[in-house]
């Protein structure tokens, strides 16, 4: 059985140090081909100077390179070359990772204090095994778990129009496109659901059935990624597996 899973932790560690003291930037780590590529999006300008300074300071001990630097009036985003490799810390998340047979998915993502994983499994006794070990080291917190299709393809690791449109039916899809098209989502609506259920020749129970359907399955598809962008969220653990959508 395979499973997607969303964990986050909290233990010492630079560049999460980093967001806790700026719980409204969120920043993120990728890593490819032996280098690491450290991002930083903040809406608050104003602070914007004291988070590069502080990465200045941190760049003494893990060097950093500014590759880009964008601020306009609502937001400030960088992007640096840098490395965070460090022996000394014990346990080391990927090295669990890659003890307990889990596939994560990048980027690492920073917020309010707590780093934030996405992470393919394949037993659900390694998530056990590995929430341990995690815990061990500090804090952690599954935000999110649901099975998924056997076989692993790049559309685990992608929000695809697969990932996105793959799981709904032709009858829901159309249901949703009329709805937009009408401006059933604008504010204020420009239609009811009894209108657009007429035009379609339904009716109004059956038409709302699609809609809410369509709607469930598109959020469920980005809910990782949802949790894990806004920052500093509420974020409460989530206990109870999500089925995948496409059973509806």
């Amino acid at each position: 059985m395979m499973f997607e899973t969303l964990v986050r932790t909290r233990h010492q560690c630079p560049y999460n140090d980093l967001s806790r003291s700026y719980p409204d930037a969120r920043m993120s780590l990728w890593r490819t081909n032996g280098a690491e590529f450290f991002e930083i999006e903040s809406p608050n300008v104003g602070s914007f100077k004291s988070i590069q300074k502080d990465l200045a300071s941190l760049s003494k001990q893990y060097p950093a390179k500014v590759l880009a630097r964008v601020a306009t009036q609502v937001r400030a985003h960088l992007i640096a070359k840098t490395c965070t490799c460090d022996s000394t810390i014990k346990d080391h998340t990927k090295e669990l990772f890659e003890k307990h047979d889990f596939m994560e998915i990048p980027p690492e993502v920073m917020t309010g204090g707590w780093e934030h994983y996405r992470l393919v499994g394949f037993d659900n006794s390694d998530l056990r095994g590995l929430l341990l070990h995690l815990g061990s080291i500090g804090k952690t917190e599954i935000l999110y778990k649901r099975n998924i299709a056997e076989g692993v393809t790049d559309e685990k690791f992608t929000i695809s129009l697969s990932n996105l449109f793959g799981q709904l039916t032709e009858k829901q899809l159309k249901a949703l496109v009329s709805a937009i098209q009408a401006g059933y989502y604008d504010i204020p609506k420009r239609v009811k659901t009894v209108d657009l259920a007429r035009r379609d020749r339904r009716s109004r129970t059956t038409f709302e059935e699609h809609i809410r359907k369509a709607e469930s399955k598109l959020v469920y598809a980005i809910a990782p990624l949802m949790m894990m962008y806004i920052p500093n969220s509420r974020k409460t653990q989530v206990g109870r597996e999500f089925q995948a959508t496409g059973t509806h």
